[in-house]
């Protein structure tokens, strides 16, 4: 089980167990994950897929991951995996380093 503190219930999304919400903006909120397989802890960005459509801002996005798949700085997040379903939210995953 996710150690990331709060009670609720949690939310399964592919192989993470998905707990409390670290952060929020206009179009996405950050959530504390953890692999299940592997037990490390993430920061999964959530993005409202409707938001994103209403304020036309698909192509945006798209650069973001793309900028975020070729980037490796200590002080910037890295991004592991981007999942999603078609009529669902969007799931981009990157690594945040609990201390």
């Amino acid at each position: 089980m996710i150690g990331g503190g709060g009670g609720g219930a949690l939310r399964r999304v592919g192989k993470y167990e998905v707990g409390r919400t670290i952060g929020e903006g206009t179009f996405a909120k950050v959530k504390f994950a953890q692999n299940t397989e592997t037990g490390e802890s993430v920061a999964m960005k959530v993005l409202d897929r409707s938001s994103i459509l209403k304020h036309k801002m698909v192509d945006q996005i798209k650069r973001e991951i793309s900028i975020m798949k070729l980037v490796r700085h200590p002080n910037v997040v890295r991004l592991y995996e981007g999942f999603g379903e078609p009529k669902e939210d969007i799931y981009n995953l990157g690594v945040h380093h609990w201390w």
